[in-house]
């Protein structure tokens, strides 16, 4: 029985191991700005995802890039543009950009 129980409890610890501890979430995603929103000096854009890569440790899924809003730090994405972006979720309200 103590055989048994130490047995669970290692592999209930391996498992726990595997999970990882994400910041943030990311994707690499391809598709088009289908809008754009200017909020005082902020600039967001939503886009229609047509590839995505999402990051094997901790992923970004399609939905929550659809349905957010993206922050675009240099207001420089207008209606119709394609982009190619890793697009990272943390403790923000809203997604964000980088390259």
């Amino acid at each position: 029985m103590k055989t048994l129980l130490l047995l669970l409890l290692t592999l209930s610890a391996s498992a726990m191991a595997e999970i990882p501890n994400c910041k943030s979430y990311e994707a690499l995603v391809f598709g088009g700005v289908v809008q754009t929103i200017k909020d005082g000096q902020d600039c967001f854009i939503e886009i229609d995802v047509e590839t995505i890569s999402e990051n094997p440790s901790c992923p970004l899924a399609r939905v929550d890039i659809e349905l957010s809003r993206i922050k675009d730090d240099k207001c420089e994405f207008s209606l119709g543009d394609e982009i190619k972006h890793y697009i990272t979720q943390s403790n923000k309200p809203y997604l964000t950009l980088s390259k």
